[in-house]
C-alpha cells in the first residue's frame, strides 16, 4: 500500500530513508503536489543519483523542476521529478484492538493500532489525515515506553535515586549512558532521546515517593543536582505522599543552604507550597531550629 505524498515522516535518520523502498508516485504526480508537499514542511525525497535525503521546499516552473534543499549541506538546488523518489510513512497500522478503544484522533471505535506507539486508532486513513496531531503524542509516548521500561528493570529508577542521595555521579552517569545507549537501539532521534531522558530522571517508584533531584536536595548532594538538572530533571517536582513536599523544602528543613543556594541558581522555584501542607521552603526551614538555614 502507497502512503499519501502529502504526509512524509521527518524522524528517520539519512541511513534509514535509504533502506526504504522508493514511492509508486509517478514524476507528473509529483510536480502536480509539490505546492502541498512544500507547504507541509514534512516531505522528504531521495535523489536517485546519489541517495541524499532532501526536503521539498517549493514547487517549480520553470522546465516543470521543483526546489528541494539537501539535509547533508543545506545546499538548494532545482531538480527534475524524474530524478527524485518520495519517502513513504512507515507501515500501516494492523493490529487488532477491543472493539470499545476510542481512535486517538477521532470519536470512532478504535480497531486498529499505530505500528509506533500502539495508541487506538479507527483506520490507516484516519492515521494519515490526523499524521501533524498524532505525531508529537506518538514520539512522547515511545520514548516514555522506553524510559520507563529501562528505569523500572534492575530497579535502575531506585538506584538512581539512592545514587544522587550518596552524591554518587560516577553511578548516574552510568545509569544516564545506559538510557542513551537503549535511545540509540530504538533508533530515537535527539528530540526523543531528550524526552526519555527527562522521564528517566524524573522517576518516581512506587517503593519511594521521591525523586532523585529530592534525595539529592535531602543530603545536600550538590555534584550530583547539578548534574540531574542538567539532564532536564523537574526540581521542583513534588513527592507523591501526603505531604509533597518538593527538593526546596527538604534542603530547607534539613538545613542545606548550599543547596538552596544552587536551587536558585538552577532557576527552581523556591517558592512553591507543598502539595500536601501549603507550607513553603521558608516554613520548612523555621520548623528546624538547629538548622543553619537563616529563616
Amino acid at each position: 500500500m502507497t502512503y499519501p505524498h502529502y504526509l512524509l515522516p521527518s524522524h528517520h535518520s539519512q541511513t534509514d530513508h535509504q533502506k526504504h523502498r522508493p514511492s509508486s508516485m509517478k514524476p507528473s504526480d509529483l510536480l502536480d503536489s509539490a505546492p502541498r508537499l512544500a507547504a507541509t514542511g514534512l516531505a522528504r525525497v531521495v535523489i536517485t543519483s546519489t541517495g541524499q535525503i532532501a526536503r521539498i521546499i517549493s514547487p517549480g516552473s520553470e522546465g516543470k523542476q521543483i526546489t528541494v534543499k539537501i539535509e547533508a549541506t543545506q545546499q538548494k538546488v532545482k531538480i527534475s521529478p524524474e530524478k527524485v523518489s518520495l519517502i513513504p510513512l512507515p507501515a500501516p497500522a494492523t493490529k487488532k484492538l477491543a472493539i470499545d478503544a476510542k481512535c486517538d484522533n477521532c470519536s470512532n471505535p478504535g480497531k486498529k493500532s499505530c505500528p509506533l506507539c500502539g495508541a487506538p486508532i479507527c483506520s490507516d486513513a484516519c492515521m494519515k489525515a490526523e499524521w501533524k496531531t498524532h505525531r508529537p503524542k506518538c514520539m512522547h509516548r515511545r520514548a516514555d515506553k522506553v524510559a520507563l521500561e529501562y528505569a523500572r528493570e534492575e530497579n535502575r529508577g531506585l538506584e538512581l535515586g539512592w545514587a544522587a542521595f550518596h552524591d554518587d555521579v560516577k553511578k548516574i552517569k552510568k545509569f544516564t549512558d545506559g538510557l542513551t545507549h537503549a535511545a540509540a537501539v530504538a533508533k530515537f532521534n535527539p528530540k526523543m532521546a531528550g524526552m526519555a531522558m527527562k522521564v528517566f530522571v524524573d522517576f518516581i517508584d512506587k517503593r519511594d515517593p521521591c525523586t532523585a533531584a529530592y534525595g539529592a536536595a535531602q543530603e545536600g548532594s550538590n555534584r550530583a543536582l547539578r548534574m540531574l538538572a542538567e539532564l532536564n530533571a523537574d526540581l521542583n517536582l513534588p513527592t507523591t505522599d501526603e505531604m509533597g513536599g518538593r527538593p526546596a523544602h527538604k534542603a530547607a528543613e534539613n538545613g542545606r543552604t548550599s543547596t538552596i543556594e544552587l536551587l536558585v541558581t538552577l532557576r527552581a522555584d523556591i517558592w512553591l507550597d507543598g502539595r500536601g501542607d501549603g507550607h513553603s521552603p521558608l516554613h520548612s526551614a523555621c520548623r528546624n531550629p538547629a538548622a543553619e538555614t537563616d529563616c
